[in-house]
């Protein structure tokens, strides 16, 4: 799970990120008397601890005249397929506009596949305003008023028409960030789609961001209970999952199957397996299997018996 912790704490600050620590310390009396000592400590065991993407900004829309369409790209690197515990965390758009009903905003992955983060919708009313597109926004962008300053759940009515006409026939938020892009390369260039299809005023796009996270849901590892086995006993481990699309395996024997077989077991042991998916999100689980010691009767120990009997 990935964590975020800000302790301000006198002169100290400590910023925690999964495994990534930034500590800025002041010491005193050390050389001078306002020294101060940063000490970077850069785990880089969990790189999708919000990773943030700027888009170029400062761009006129449309780039002349009062219709038209601007494109503003996003280099994206190091996030790999999206999907499971990794995902689009938001996307973030501060832009003038003097009548927002008269554009549109989409977001493109670099593949071509495409979601509707706003269309036609503010009327009369001026600017997105640090507008933050979230799935797990409180209400859709439908919902909300100029200058939508806040977060809000993308339009997502349909993904079929890039450009205008934009039907409202669609549910707003059928099409989310987890849905459309799943199992998509994040590498590469994304777009900012702004489209100006009503004449007469204009817009100015200041600045854009893309954010990804492994906040996402995580998936499920089942060995099953804890097991009591006979000496000599065969026993086999499955690692059933809820991975979507599971690429590896790693049993703590050096196996890399889906199923662990034991054969012979002699003594007790713990057995533990980590599952990775396509988008490199991993899950573990973890099972003690025991020996059972207690001995049982064979018809060879007849022999080894002594019957006593008594006389009355």
């Amino acid at each position: 799970m990935s964590t975020k912790i800000q302790l301000y704490l006198n002169n100290w600050h400590y910023s925690i990120c999964s495994l990534k620590f930034y500590i800025a310390m002041r010491l005193n009396n050390l050389l001078f008397s306002n020294l101060f000592l940063v000490i970077l400590l850069n785990f880089n065991l969990n790189p999708l601890c919000g990773q943030t993407f700027n888009g170029v900004g400062g761009l006129p829309f449309p780039s002349t005249g009062t219709i038209g369409i601007t494109e503003s790209t996003c280099a994206v690197t190091g996030v790999g397929i999206l999907g499971g515990c990794n995902i689009i965390d938001n996307v973030t758009v501060n832009l003038n506009h003097t009548f927002d009903g008269d554009i549109a905003l989409m977001l493109i992955a670099p593949d071509g596949t495409f979601i509707e983060l706003s269309s036609s919708n503010g009327g009369a009313g001026d600017n997105y305003s640090i507008t933050v597109f979230k799935d797990i926004a409180a209400i859709n962008v439908v919902s909300g008023a100029p200058p939508f300053n806040g977060d809000f759940k993308p339009e997502g009515r349909q993904n079929t028409n890039l450009s205008n006409p934009y039907p409202n026939a669609g549910t707003p938020g059928t099409f989310t960030f987890a849905n459309t892009f799943n199992g998509i390369n994040a590498d590469g260039d994304w777009k900012l789609y702004l489209n100006d299809f009503v004449p007469a005023d204009v817009g100015f796009l200041n600045s854009w961001s893309i954010t990804f996270s492994n906040n996402g849901p995580s998936f499920g590892v089942n060995l099953g209970p804890d097991i009591t086995a006979c000496s000599g006993a065969n026993v086999t481990l499955n690692a059933s999952n809820t991975a979507p699309s599971p690429t590896g395996y790693a049993w703590n024997t050096g196996n890399n199957t889906s199923s662990l077989v034991l054969n012979n077991i002699t003594t007790s042991g713990t057995y533990t397996v980590t599952v990775t998916d396509q988008s490199g999100c991993t899950a573990s689980d973890v099972v003690v299997i025991k020996r059972n010691t207690i001995s049982h009767w064979q018809p060879t120990d007849h022999a080894k018996m002594r019957v006593i009997s008594t006389r009355q």
